[in-house]
This record gives C-alpha cells, structure tokens and sequence, in this order.
C-alpha cells in the first residue's frame, strides 16, 4: 500500500511539472472546459425560462446535475484517470509488460499512472459559489454524506464497467471503439433522467447504469434520502467489480501466457 501511495504522490508530481511546462495547453484545457459548461448552462436556462420545468426539474437542478457531473470527473481523473481507460493502447504496443514487472498491483498502478490533481478543471467550485450565492445550502449533512456516498458509488460503476470493456484488448485489437462508444454515453448523465421512460429509463439505471453518474446524487439533495438507490448503488459496485476483476483476471492470464 505505501508503495501504491508513494507512486500516487510521484505522479502527481509529474503532472504538476507537465501543467507548468505546457501552459499554453493547460490554460487552453480549463478554458475548453468551462467553456462547456457555460453552454450546458446557457441550454438549460434557455429551456427552463420558456418552460419552467421539464419533468418537475427546475434551473436550478439543472445547475446540481452540472455541477455534480463536474465532481464526478475531478473524482474519477483523481482515482483512476486514463490509466484505466488507456489500458488497450499498453496491451497492444507491450508497454503492460513495464506494469507487470514491477512490485505492484498492476491494476492499481495503470489507474493511478496518469492522475493529475488538476487535470479535470476549475469548474466544480466555481459551479458550487454559482449554486451557493443564488440558493443558500438547504441541504442536511444526513444529505450531504450520502450524495457524496452516492458520486463515489457513480465513480465506482463508470470505472468498473470500463475496465470489463478494455480488459477485452486482451482478445481483440477494436475495444477502443466499445470504449469510445461507451465513455460518450455518460453525456446522458447531464440530463435530468425523468425525461426518459420505459426501456431507455430501465437501461440506464440497471444496463449501462450511467445515471449514477449524476442523476441519483443529485435526487438525493432534490428529494431526500432514498435508500432502495443506495442499495442499488452497492449492489452494482459489487456485482460490476466482481465481474470486471474476473476478465481483468483472465486477460492478463492470457497475456502472460501468449507473450515472452
């Protein structure tokens, strides 16, 4: 574990030394960022000035579900950042290999190669003053604990589900695509899920469970604490993890019985 630690803190050291080198890029990167934001901003108070409400969310919420998709990413890019999502790119040219040697859990230094302290953006506090300034903090700490329980939980169900769809790479030689295809669909997360019903609902809260991205936090401070979620949340995390440190498991059991 302290090694894990101490190649966690190398990194992000690493990365801190990249920011001041490029900082052309970095500054282009938080400005691309916020520059997003201030569009999915712009969108929804286009929609919600004409309608009110769409489906009993007002502005407001909409705000939540920005700003909680933005903790999401500065988690997930903090946790696992694209080690975990650059995993078919290693299997593919060998650089695994340079993982699998050392005296390490291989899984735990892919995800913690590429993390970066400020790689997502400054968009997370500057939403939360957004929020704050206009609404005051009406929320419980009872609240507060489980939405944060329930980000982390979203985290867990992204990445779980991204590590069974790269771990394929050690088969085929196309996963990028799936991975493409799949990372895309968390934009669903920055729109209120009551807007979808029937099967499209039922997939992306049970199927491809991307809602817990955003959606299911943010019900948490809109609606109170709903403790069938929380047990859903737990239930995934447990059954997507197992699942996915299974082909993980088998893949690299393959890979190192097919290269010298």
């Amino acid at each position: 574990m302290k090694k894990l630690i101490d190649l966690y803190i190398t990194y992000q050291k690493l990365s801190l030394k990249k920011m001041q080198y490029f900082r052309i890029s970095t500054f282009l990167g938080f400005a691309n960022l916020f520059v997003w934001v201030i569009i999915d901003l712009l969108f929804f108070k286009s929609i919600f000035s004409s309608t009110g409400n769409v489906a009993g969310w007002d502005f407001w919420d909409s705000v939540l579900l920005i700003f909680t998709l933005s903790l999401f990413w500065d988690i997930f890019w903090r946790m696992t950042s694209g080690g975990i999502v650059s995993i078919p790119d290693k299997v593919h040219n060998g650089d695994i290999s340079n993982y699998l040697l050392k005296p390490v859990n291989p899984l735990a230094h892919l995800a913690v190669s590429e993390v970066g302290i400020l790689d997502n953006s400054l968009n997370t506090p500057v939403l939360f003053i957004y929020y704050f300034i206009n609404n005051g903090f009406p929320f419980s700490l009872g609240q507060i604990f489980v939405y944060i329980l329930m980000v982390f939980m979203g985290v867990g169900i992204f990445t779980w589900i991204m590590l069974a769809i790269v771990s394929l790479s050690f088969w085929a030689t196309n996963v990028d695509y799936l991975a493409n295809i799949y990372w895309e669909l968390q934009n669903i997360a920055r729109y209120p899920k009551d807007i979808f019903d029937g099967f499209l609902a039922n997939l992306f809260l049970y199927i491809l469970p991307v809602f817990f991205i955003a959606n299911i936090p943010v019900n948490i401070l809109r609606q109170g604490i709903n403790i069938n979620n929380v047990m859903l949340g737990v239930a995934l995390n447990i059954i997507l993890f197992l699942f996915s440190k299974a082909i993980w498991k088998r893949g690299l059991s393959a890979y190192n019985g097919t290269s010298v």
